[in-house]
């Protein structure tokens, strides 16, 4: 008997889509709720962390915050490997 193999979540399918991009295209930029979903906080985190100068961020004309795949990516590697996968900007 073969078990069924479901498919991932939306969720997941996102945040796997949104590492291949940090991969591909290091010039790319990122919404607060995209970054939001790679470190696993709320996009009000991510703008708070911006405000603190923890990541660095563009404003677009209308005023929204936008991150490079560079700067996400500098930022994941920095804390990543030392706290584990679900490491946060946390002090």
């Amino acid at each position: 008997m073969m078990t069924e193999v479901l498919p991932p979540d939306p969720e997941t399918l996102i945040f796997m889509e949104l590492e291949a991009l940090l991969e591909s295209e290091p010039e790319a930029l990122l919404k607060p709720g995209e970054v939001a979903l790679l470190f696993r906080v709320s996009p009000k985190t991510v703008s708070r962390w911006s405000e603190e100068g923890r990541i660095a961020s563009v404003r677009t004309l209308g005023g929204h915050r936008r991150f490079s795949s560079k700067e996400v990516s500098r930022v994941r590697a920095s804390i990543l490997p030392i706290r584990g996968p679900e490491a946060s900007l946390r002090p």
